[in-house]
């Protein structure tokens, strides 16, 4: 995972810091603060609004990557990105006859 790479440089490039960040988001600066310091993020919703914010796709924040190169996940169902590994919950309804 490269969010920490990717969100430093890019509040580096907008001249923004984490505090300013944390504002427009209203994400807690401490959460913005532990992922700068390498944290792994434990809502993708928060680092969705961080994206968005920003100007770029979940996917480029998250992985650094294009999404058009690379996995679209925008439209996957997550719940957790741990460490380059990608937890996704799976349910099958089985409708019982009678």
């Amino acid at each position: 995972m490269k969010l920490k790479e990717t969100l430093a440089a890019l509040l580096k490039k907008k001249r923004m810091s984490a505090q300013a960040l944390a504002n427009a988001t209203e994400i807690p600066a401490s959460t913005i603060k532990a992922w700068l310091g390498g944290n792994a993020p434990r809502n993708l919703d928060d680092v969705r609004t961080v994206a968005q914010n920003l100007g770029v796709s979940f996917e480029y924040l998250v992985f650094g990557e294009d999404p058009d190169a690379g996995a679209v996940l925008a439209n996957a169902l997550l719940e957790q990105v741990f460490d380059g590994y990608l937890k996704v919950k799976v349910e099958r309804v089985v409708k019982a006859h009678k």
